[in-house]
């Protein structure tokens, strides 16, 4: 993604705000570069950070919205989502820990070093656009997904073909179940 530079020497107390809009073709070569794909962008990515300065750390506030064309994990058809997220981040100035032997707390974790006077946050977006993705999307709730015995999309049209016979090796389940449930 082309880079979203912010100098962090001289910001105002108040912080300054850093709109941004990554094309949806950056965003189709940050997904294939992460081999994420199943997922396209369906729009540009856009949305605002304000950057404010706090001692030697930098606060990043940020939202992100746009829309992606997922493939369905049941039933395999492609549908378009909107995407949005809200960030938080936190960037200091502390030198010297990186080499010293320490125990990370979890709140250091959540932290990353700033190097230098600017902040790209190209870097960091694309980060929280990974992380408003759904892992595991699916068209609608009530998908039925595909027949395991001839592959038909079972939402299309009612499969016709015969229930796969139970595995033997489970027949005493199946036989607890009618127990419990009679």
């Amino acid at each position: 993604m082309h880079p979203v530079i912010v100098s962090v020497e001289n910001l105002p107390p108040e912080g300054k705000a850093v709109p941004f809009r990554f094309p949806a073709t950056e965003l189709d070569r940050l997904l294939a570069g992460e081999d994420v794909t199943e997922t396209r962008a369906a729009s540009d990515l856009e949305g605002e950070a304000r950057v404010i300065p706090s001692g030697r750390d930098v606060f990043v506030l940020g939202t992100l919205r746009g829309r992606v064309t997922y493939r369905c994990v049941r039933c395999l058809e492609p549908f378009e989502e909107g995407v949005a997220g809200d960030f938080h981040l936190v960037y200091t100035r502390e030198t010297g820990r990186e080499d010293a032997e320490m125990e990370l707390r979890r709140e250091d974790l959540e932290i990353e070093v700033l190097e230098g006077t600017t902040l790209d946050l190209a870097k960091a977006v694309g980060e929280q656009l990974f992380l408003a993705l759904r892992p595991h999307p699916v068209c609608r709730e009530t998908c039925k997904g595909l027949c395991s015995t001839c592959g038909g999309n079972r939402n299309l049209s009612e499969c016709t073909c015969p229930e796969a016979p139970a595995d033997p090796r489970f027949a005493v389940l199946g036989s607890l179940k009618n127990r419990h449930t009679g």
